[in-house]
């Protein structure tokens, strides 16, 4: 049997420390949540950045120019945000 945890008003389950632990998740890293008929499976997941810290910079940046000038751009994938960037 497993261990009982209540739902707090903002939605939100603490886990115990020792199932983190054994799974080696730590504070900060992301789980995917699936439903599977009435269960919910909790999967580690491991989250790359597409982006340097000098691209994040850059699109800060050019968002703050837009931003400035109302105009905006939507990128369909990171690689065509950092193309725009490079220009």
């Amino acid at each position: 049997m497993g261990t009982m945890r209540q739902i707090n008003q903002k939605n939100q389950v603490t886990l115990p420390a020792h199932l983190l632990k054994s799974l080696g998740v730590k504070s900060g890293d992301f789980i995917e949540v699936e439903l599977k008929g009435s269960n919910l499976i909790l999967k580690p997941k491991r989250v790359e950045d597409v982006f340097t810290k000098a691209d994040w910079k850059a699109l800060d940046e050019l968002v703050t120019r837009q931003v400035k000038a109302k105009e905006f751009t939507e990128y369909s994938s990171p690689e065509k945000a950092r193309s725009h960037i490079k220009k």
